[in-house]
């Protein structure tokens, strides 16, 4: 519920994105994070990205959904090869989140 794969995975894609949108992430509290972790999402995305879609920061929320997006489009990582369920199950969660997001 602190750091995981997910977080180890995207943060080349999201902190970058996060730096330039500027402020601090506020970690989800426990409850909105189980929902995550009970389906797998939470080990996909990460703690950090899974705040940030959530965040009052409308820039935040963008950063998230780009980095998400540029992980998904660029090479496979190996331990998804033959077994991408939990990615693309993922990737639907982020992007019901992000096509709700008024402001994206």
């Amino acid at each position: 519920m602190e750091y995981n794969d997910g977080d180890t995975d995207l943060e080349p894609y999201l902190n970058p994105l996060l730096l330039q949108a500027g402020g601090s992430v506020e970690k989800l509290g426990l409850e909105a994070l189980r929902r995550a972790l009970s389906d797998g999402t939470l080990l996909v995305v990460g703690v950090k990205l899974w705040s940030a879609l959530h965040s009052e920061t409308w820039r935040h929320r963008e950063a998230a959904t780009q980095a998400f997006l540029d992980y998904v489009t660029g090479p496979l990582p190996p331990k998804y090869e033959g077994k991408t369920k939990k990615l693309f199950l993922a990737a639907c969660d982020v992007a019901q989140i992000a096509c709700r997001d008024k402001l994206l």
